[in-house]
């Protein structure tokens, strides 16, 4: 049987969810101390970089779930793909807009 290296440590999907969304916040409330434009520019691509990572990390939590879920329950599978398929649809515009970051927050 193969084993996980972080079996057993608490480490789990929605951990890095969490995590993510965390170091996401962070950047963003940074971004918001630099004064120049070209600061703040600069400090967008690190905001960007780190929504892109929230967004993969909530995909591969969605996934995990949906490969959890017991296939007689169609309801359960329809709605966890539809959500997947809204989270790639919005992108990293749709997750900088629900922590109130425009694209163009420079």
């Amino acid at each position: 049987m193969a084993q996980w290296l972080g079996q057993f440590t608490g480490n789990t999907h929605l951990t890095k969810v969490k995590d993510r969304e965390q170091q996401l916040r962070h950047a963003i409330e940074v971004m918001g101390t630099k004064q120049s434009p070209a600061e703040r520019h600069t400090y967008m691509k690190t905001v960007e970089r780190f929504a892109e990572q929230l967004l993969l990390a909530r995909l591969h939590a969605l996934k995990s779930h949906i490969a959890s879920v017991d296939p007689r329950d169609t309801k359960g599978l329809e709605a966890a793909q539809r959500k997947v398929s809204e989270l790639e649809a919005e992108g990293v515009p749709g997750v900088l807009s629900a922590f109130e970051v425009s694209a163009d927050a420079n």
